[in-house]
């Protein structure tokens, strides 16, 4: 085992707390592409596609 490796020290507190907040950073991050992604999705399929005159709401107040 080369000597440098047998010498070092455990993480501070201050390390600690910096890589506990990192970890909770990425983990929001991921959570807030995700819901990103699913919200776009849901707006993409409520685009797509034409208007059937049918379902209009001025052709359907008119039929009734």
């Amino acid at each position: 085992m080369p000597s440098t490796t047998s010498f070092t020290s455990a993480p501070t507190a201050s390390q600690t707390a910096a890589t506990a907040l990192t970890k909770l950073i990425f983990v929001a991050r991921k959570a807030f592409e995700a819901y990103l992604i699913v919200s776009a999705e849901a707006g993409s399929v409520t685009m797509i596609g034409a208007v059937s005159p049918m379902y209009r709401p001025a052709m359907r107040m008119a039929a009734a």
